[in-house]
């Protein structure tokens, strides 16, 4: 089936749709489909070396290896006075 017939298929069952909360869950699934396709097509274009480097901080958030956001702040304060 062609892509556009697909498409108008689709829009005339959600038009013709009236149970909302049926609505609302396909909605969220399409949302959450089409936001972690987006993501990964971010890390993607991200070079090897940007995509490890992403990896290792993602590491050291979960092992709690962080700093607040009030302590950079406080960092930039004093960097910028320097």
């Amino acid at each position: 089936m062609e892509a556009s017939k697909l498409r108008d298929d689709f829009h005339r069952l959600i038009d013709n749709f009236s149970d909302l909360k049926m609505l609302e869950q396909l909605y969220e699934v399409i949302s959450d489909y089409q936001s972690q396709k987006t993501r990964i097509d971010i890390f993607d274009e991200l070079t090897k070396d940007q995509q490890v480097r992403l990896r290792m901080s993602v590491k050291q958030s979960q092992a709690g290896k962080t700093v607040s956001h009030d302590e950079v702040k406080r960092q930039v304060r004093d960097w910028l006075i320097k």
